[in-house]
């Protein structure tokens, strides 16, 4: 086991080693002695279930490494316990539908992942619901039709994107219609 240490003489990690790579059981630790995260490694690779803690103890993420990439069901949390972020992870690309929430576990964004870039339909909401941006995406970059909506509803801007850039008219909404 090698051990580290904060410069105040309280352990920051553990980690057990076999022939001088990490093997085994991995505990890092805040300078309030809680585990800030927990996992094991298999040939000095993430090879498990790894938990991450925030400060006050509860959980910030949990997912699956397998050989050193993130894969399976991965789910992210506020400090008060609650949802932040769910979706799939794929030989370390984030893949398939993810979500995002607020604190009060209302949906902040979702849309689709492929290969670790965002794509198809995206959306995402204000903190009570209601709709913020309508759009679409290719390999990471904003493409097509798109709206941004402002707080009470109302269409705030319209138009077109091609690989991330605007292009032909776009128009813009004052607040009042």
């Amino acid at each position: 086991i090698v051990r580290e240490y904060f410069d105040n003489g309280i352990t920051s990690s553990e980690t057990h080693f076999l022939k001088g790579i990490e093997n085994g059981l991995s505990k890092d630790f805040y300078e309030n002695k809680k585990i800030s995260s927990i996992g094991k490694y298999k040939n000095g690779e993430e090879d498990s279930t790894w938990t991450e803690f925030h400060e006050n103890g509860k959980i910030k993420s949990l997912g699956t490494f397998i050989n050193g990439l993130q894969q399976g069901d991965w789910k992210e949390f506020h400090e008060n316990g609650k949802i932040a972020a769910s979706g799939k992870f794929e030989k370390g690309n984030q893949e398939g539908i993810w979500t995002e929430y607020y604190k009060d576990s209302t949906i902040s964004k979702t849309g689709l992942y492929v290969l670790g870039n965002k794509s198809g339909h995206w959306k995402s909401f204000y903190e009570d619901g209601k709709l913020n941006m309508d759009g679409y995406f290719i390999e990471g970059l904003e493409d097509g039709y798109w709206k941004i909506y402002y707080p009470d509803d109302q269409l705030e801007s319209e138009g077109i994107y091609a690989t991330g850039e605007e292009i032909g008219i776009w128009k813009y909404y004052h607040p009042n219609g």
